[in-house]
């Protein structure tokens, strides 16, 4: 059986144990929010996006000691941080891109021809609420 892109998305993070750290529709939301160029390039995208939703819950952990006992979960944050740096620089490598995350985020305001009944020229004189004119 094939391996669906989610369950690649599962294996770069390691989430392969059950039971799972993200549901499936968690891993499907990240997958179609960070399409990229390749599946590769999504995968990639997606494993640096979830290692920051596990870096935010890892920042809550502390160390602690009991008499000759202690235990470092702060490591977790240092760990995580280790990773999202390798898949960052992969991801670099296999886009050619200087940028981890290649996304471009546009709107209908960055389309040409622009709307001109939306960005006409401003009449209002704004110099009233200027204190002493110009």
């Amino acid at each position: 059986m094939a391996m669906t892109t989610r369950d690649k998305l599962r294996m770069r993070i390691g989430d392969s144990n059950i039971p799972y750290v993200f549901t499936d529709d968690e891993l499907d939301y990240i997958l179609a929010d960070y399409e990229g160029t390749t599946e590769k390039i999504t995968v990639l995208q997606s494993a640096i996006i979830a290692f920051n939703i596990l870096l935010a819950n890892a920042s809550k952990l502390f160390n602690y000691k009991e008499a000759s006992s202690s235990v470092n979960k702060s490591d977790i944050f240092n760990h995580i941080k280790d990773m999202i740096t390798v898949l960052s620089k992969e991801l670099v490598t296999e886009s050619g891109s200087n940028s981890p995350l290649v996304k471009k985020r546009t709107t209908k305001y960055d389309e040409e021809p622009y709307n001109e009944d939306f960005c006409e020229e401003s009449t209002t004189d704004l110099t009233r609420n200027m204190e002493g004119g110009l």
